[in-house]
């Protein structure tokens, strides 16, 4: 999937910081972070799919997830395949299902906003193959105003206007300072958007099945065995209003943690609580060894 960057899938980069390794299979690029044996697999958010996912951004995105880990935790970041049509959330995390068996074994999962669906749905099925199961930011369902949010994003890929799509991302962050930094970068750049963009198709396909999969039944979350905790803002603009709480009411021996007045990136704007709330959870999960957080926080 990397072919036409600079680093290929294999590669290993040691530039800075710990060794990232990019890899691909049964069409899922995927990320090592780190030297050991990865104790973690995370799957990753929208921005998987929505931007073209070069090693430049999946560095970027393996050090945001790095700060909200317990320290020197050595994990994988799943990214997405091209969706075919007719592609469900299910068919999805059953094919990330059989790559994590293959290659990782049992494992902690760790699903951020639209990954944590797909991780629900992979626990769901799969109850040997997650022996803990972390959502951030992120439910098994759309609160009303994501619902909204997404379908204004599916109308403007459909009409192919990227800049108005990357636009309904410059309000997700609490401090206005950041949101008035992302409209700056989206403006300098909005004459090469385009061709940084995932595929058109695909990215409608995930964020209709999103829509698709809000306000199903949820009998199935009943299914999950793995400990489970729900971290988020108790502000968040896509998994709010009550969804993160319906979820971890569903799962047996969940716990769920809300950050008072953080929004939907409270894992880059309060990465120290994250981590804290984490490695603590961790700790105290039963047969989950004990590790330090990592200290300081984000203003």
């Amino acid at each position: 999937m990397f072919s036409k960057y600079p680093l290929r899938p294999g590669i290993e980069s040691q530039a800075t910081g710990p060794v990232i390794q990019f890899c691909e299979a049964r069409g899922i690029p995927y990320t090592h972070f780190g030297e050991k044996p990865p104790e973690v697999v995370v799957i990753n958010g929208g921005q998987g799919f929505v931007r073209q996912q070069t090693p430049r951004r999946q560095r970027r995105d393996c050090r945001r997830i790095a700060r909200i880990l317990p320290a020197d935790t050595s994990f994988v970041l799943l990214g997405y395949p091209d969706a075919v049509p007719g592609a469900t959330l299910e068919i999805l995390a059953e094919r990330m299902a059989e790559l994590v068996a293959r290659r990782f074994g049992p494992i902690i999962l760790v699903g951020i906003s639209f990954g944590g669906i797909l991780a629900l749905r992979l626990a769901s099925r799969n109850a040997a193959l997650v022996r803990r199961l972390i959502l951030v930011s992120s439910a098994h369902e759309l609160g009303e105003t994501g619902r909204g949010l997404v379908r204004q994003q599916v109308s403007h890929v459909l009409a192919q206007d990227y800049v108005a799509l990357m636009e309904s991302f410059t309000t997700v962050f609490r401090r206005p300072w950041r949101n008035a930094l992302l409209r700056a970068a989206l403006w300098l750049g909005r004459k090469l958007l385009a061709q940084h963009m995932g595929n058109t198709q695909t990215i409608v396909r995930y964020l209709n099945a999103l829509l698709e999969c809000s306000g199903e039944r949820a009998d199935w979350l009943n299914s999950i065995e793995a400990q489970t905790l729900v971290i988020g803002g108790e502000d968040d603009q896509f998994f709010g209003e009550g969804a993160m709480k319906r979820t971890a009411d569903r799962i047996a021996g969940s716990t769920l943690h809300l950050i008072e007045g953080e929004q939907h990136m409270m894992m880059v704007e309060c990465s120290g609580i994250v981590a804290r709330a984490i490695a603590n959870w961790l700790a105290d999960a039963q047969g989950a060894p004990s590790i330090k957080a990592k200290d300081g926080v984000e203003p």
